[in-house]
């Protein structure tokens, strides 16, 4: 019970949750176990397969890039995730003979693919990512050898474009992606135990029921006198009571 006279103290604080620290910990260890056992059992092993693609201003010399061209670079790199991501791309993607066998749909591949922008330049990164690593990585190598030409190619969207070229291609997943089940087993430790935590604090604040003199004194500013101690009345008790 919170008291309702006087400011919340850390000692409060205490009273409330030490009694309960074994539920806590109790809740805590259960959830993190169950997501541990969960992400080494039964979740699917998973591989990426990434290449680099860089973005650049292609003045048809060999100066050195201003300060313009690499921020325009940088800029672009959002215009190449938007095209690669979309439906025009993906169709052309999952068209691609070298993935017919794999009978891939749109909303598929886009699920499998990521693109990240690496440190603010004109470099990004894509990745693909699914539970056959031959599959991810002859995604990565078709999406990787389309990009220029679906983006700035005689038929391409966006005329005039940067330019863009392969800085790293895609290679064959030697294992599998780590589970993070350490990372995973931890967090949900501190979920299971701040959620009970903040269970018993709003219980707590909720408990009208006074359990000791402390907390009348606490609660209605008023002094105790005295304590009726608590009699158990036996059964053999219980039948004379009865009996008279």
């Amino acid at each position: 019970m919170i008291k309702k006279n006087k400011e919340t103290t850390f000692k409060d604080i205490l009273e409330i949750f030490i009694p309960k620290i074994w539920l806590l910990l109790l809740v805590g260890a259960v959830l993190a176990a169950a997501v541990g056992a969960y992400s080494s059992f039964v979740k699917n092993d998973t591989y990426t397969s990434s290449s680099l693609v860089y973005v650049f201003n292609d003045k048809g010399n060999t100066s050195s890039p201003s300060t313009s061209d690499l921020q325009a670079a940088e800029e672009m790199v959002n215009v190449y995730k938007i095209a690669i991501t979309g439906e025009k791309f993906l169709l052309k993607v999952c068209a691609d003979e070298q993935l017919a066998q794999y009978d891939l749909t749109t909303s598929r591949v886009k699920s499998m693919l990521s693109i990240q922008q690496v440190d603010e330049t004109g470099v990004f990164r894509i990745s693909v990512t699914s539970g056959d690593k031959q599959l991810s990585y002859d995604v990565a190598n078709v999406i990787t050898d389309g990009i220029a030409e679906h983006i700035q190619g005689e038929n391409g969207i966006i005329k005039n474009a940067l330019q863009s070229s392969v800085f790293e291609d895609p290679s064959l997943a030697t294992s599998a992606n780590s589970k993070n089940t350490v990372r995973n087993s931890i967090l949900a430790f501190v979920i299971g135990f701040v959620l009970t935590a903040l269970a018993v604090w709003i219980y707590s604040a909720f408990d009208v029921v006074i359990r000791n003199s402390k907390k009348i004194e606490d609660n209605l500013d008023l002094p105790i006198l005295g304590i009726i101690p608590r009699h158990e009345i036996s059964a053999t008790e219980e039948k004379s009571k009865n009996a008279v």
